[in-house]
């Protein structure tokens, strides 16, 4: 689940020019770049908060959480995050989704990004107070994109891999 940069100084390419990326320098890829740096980061958090939950039934749940942790892997250091998350069996839909946006601080580099999934019925627990375990997310950010996946949000900790 780990990734560790092996050299000093990376190239990247683009608008037809080399550019270094000196490790400790405020700077990032491109979205879009070919290169995914942020790949094998994980986020844990201990004290996240569920900010705003509305629950209709014992099915349906709509919840804002915000999320302060460590972020290990390429860019190890801090890293917030807040999202939604929300199941409904409303009007013959059974549905779920999260969004999430976070950031991560690493030195004097900053990476910014979103995870999110949705689908049809949850391959995980989700209720007004926790989401479940699942492996069908996507992750964006200014330093590649991929799969995500999370342990889970529930009793105040949360977990999650960049993979």
């Amino acid at each position: 689940m780990f990734l560790v940069l092996a050299t000093e100084v990376l190239l990247l390419s683009g608008c037809g020019f080399t550019q270094p990326l000196v490790p400790g320098a405020a700077q990032s890829l491109s979205p879009g770049s070919s290169q995914d740096q942020v790949q094998g980061e994980s986020f844990k958090a201990y004290k996240v908060q569920v900010v705003h939950v509305f629950c209709a039934g014992i099915n349906d749940a709509y919840a804002k959480f915000t999320a302060t942790g460590r972020a290990t892997g390429p860019f190890p250091g801090k890293f917030t995050a807040n999202g939604v998350w929300q199941r409904s069996t409303l009007f013959r839909h059974n549905g779920w989704s999260l969004n999430e946006s976070f950031t991560i601080t690493s030195g004097v580099n900053t990476v910014v990004g979103s995870i999110t999934g949705s689908g049809g019925t949850p391959p995980n627990r989700i209720t007004c107070r926790q989401f479940g375990a699942t492996s069908v997310l996507q992750y964006t950010s200014n330093d590649g994109s991929g799969a995500a996946s999370t342990t889970g949000i529930a009793e105040g900790v949360l977990g999650e891999s960049l993979l």
